[in-house]
This record gives C-alpha cells, sequence and structure tokens, in this order.
C-alpha cells in the first residue's frame, strides 16, 4: 500500500510511493512512475496501484493535471501479465483494466503519458487512455495478442476512434510492432522526442495544460467523447447545449471572455 501523503510547508506534497509506483505532486502536476521491473508488466497489482494513484490525484484539489512515465528507460509497459489472461483469472484482470482505463480516459483533468522504449499489448493500450502521448525516438508499440490467438480487448474498441479502421487492423489484427514515428503519423502520439527529452516534453505538455480551467476542461472533455458516438447533427447540438447550459454559467467560461476583452491575464476559479 501507499504511504500517506505529508504537505511541506511550501505547499508541495512530499513523495509517496508504492510497491509498484513513485508519486509526488509538484507545481500543480501530480508525477506518477510506474517501477516493476524488468518491462514494467501490467498486473493486477500494479492496476490496482496505478488506479489508486490516478484517484489520488483525482480528488486533490491542488493538482491540475496527470502525468505518468517510466523508471525503466527499456519500457513504459510490455503488457499485461500472461498468465492473469488464462481463464481462472481472465474475467478479473479485464474489469480492473477496464476500470483503470476509464479513469484515465474519462479523468475530469488533463492526462499525459511519457513514453519511453517497449510500449506493447496493454502497455499501449494504457497509453492510449492518455490526453497527450509523448514518445521517445526508440519507443515500439504493438498489441501482439493476435499472434497468442488472444485479443486486446480495449485496442479493438478504442484504436479505431484514434488512428482510424485501416492504422488499428494493421496493429491489432497483424499483431505488428511499429514505431513511434508510424504511431505518430496515425495520430496515436502527441509528439515524437529524442528518448532523453520525453519526460522533459511531456512535463511541459503537463504544465501548458494545468495552466488551463479546470472548469473547462472538465466539460470539453466530456463532450469530445460524448460526441464520438454520435452523428454530425445530434454532435453539433449536444456541444451548443452544453456550451450554453453548462460552461457559460461557470465563473470561468466568464472570466475568460472578461480577461480577453480586457487584455489581463484571466484569474481561474475552476467553477
Amino acid at each position: 500500500m501507499m504511504r500517506k501523503t505529508l504537505r511541506s510547508a511550501s505547499g508541495q506534497h512530499a513523495a509517496l510511493s508504492g510497491n509498484l509506483i513513485a508519486y509526488s505532486v509538484e507545481d500543480g502536476i501530480a508525477k506518477i512512475y510506474l517501477n516493476n521491473p524488468p518491462l514494467n508488466i501490467l498486473n493486477m497489482n500494479l492496476m490496482r496501484e496505478l488506479g489508486d494513484a490516478v484517484d489520488r490525484a483525482s480528488h486533490d484539489a491542488s493538482v491540475r493535471a496527470i502525468l505518468v512515465g517510466t523508471r525503466i528507460e527499456k519500457a513504459f509497459s510490455a503488457g499485461a501479465d500472461v498468465k492473469e489472461h488464462l481463464p481462472d483469472k481472465a474475467p478479473y484482470m479485464l474489469d480492473e483494466f477496464k476500470k483503470l482505463i476509464e479513469k484515465i480516459l474519462f479523468n475530469e483533468k488533463p492526462t499525459v503519458a511519457a513514453v519511453k522504449g517497449a510500449c506493447l499489448g496493454g502497455g499501449f493500450e494504457l497509453a492510449m487512455a492518455f490526453d497527450f502521448v509523448v514518445a521517445g525516438n526508440s519507443a515500439v508499440f504493438g498489441t501482439p495478442e493476435i499472434r497468442l490467438s488472444s485479443m486486446p480487448p480495449i485496442a479493438a474498441i478504442l484504436m479505431p476512434r484514434i488512428s482510424g479502421i485501416r492504422g488499428a487492423l494493421r496493429v491489432v489484427l497483424l499483431g505488428e510492432n511499429i514505431t513511434a514515428q508510424d504511431a505518430a503519423g496515425m495520430g496515436m502520439l502527441t509528439k515524437v522526442v529524442p528518448d532523453n527529452e520525453v519526460d522533459a516534453e511531456a512535463l511541459k505538455i503537463a504544465r501548458s495544460a494545468a495552466g488551463l480551467s479546470l472548469a473547462a476542461v472538465k466539460i470539453l472533455k466530456k463532450v469530445f467523447w460524448a460526441g464520438l458516438v454520435m452523428d454530425l447533427s445530434e454532435g453539433f447540438q449536444h456541444a451548443n447545449d452544453t456550451y450554453v447550459k453548462e460552461l457559460i454559467k461557470t465563473q470561468d467560461g466568464v472570466e475568460g471572455l472578461r480577461a480577453f476583452l480586457e487584455k489581463r491575464k484571466p484569474v481561474w476559479s475552476d467553477r
């Protein structure tokens, strides 16, 4: 279990660690690092620890963005534990993983993944759940499950929505590994940078996102994902209704417009 968070006199959170992750909060950014050598295999214990850390960051009012990376240079994650795919454990593992993916995918705060090395199977599915994905030049992506007569359930549903049908089929149906450059070309990554710049670039994006109104971020993300399962006309109307009935009624919705008109920097209340 993770140790209780301590708050320093400066208002920063002291570092906090579980068996398989490291967690800290600095300047409004929750930094969560996977640390399950040698390849950050996503067993159910790691899924639970990561889910708990995401929950902690989600409920911490001082946190304005969530960054997940790796302490292991050669792997963001090489996937789920194959032993947990067997019939006696698979239902529990899949349920645990689905809950983790949804905690990240539908999080009300901006989320950033910093990917180095192998990002395979469940590791790739995990990365796809983030708002922004920064990868190193040498990172490798893939879902090899089909080669074991298995399947990646999350990727089968989420990847076509991100990369389109042809790109998704290449990855999930052929089980091919692809380079970071290929993944970026398919729309699955935000940015590819030299390996030694991954953490810095991911932190830069997290800091930029942390400067936004969380009230607006929450509403926009809700509209974004809802719109993917609507036809265009329905989606347009849903976005308009949400703007009028929710966003413009927030304090920040008015503050941002007034600050622009008054040529000053907005002061967000996140309400």
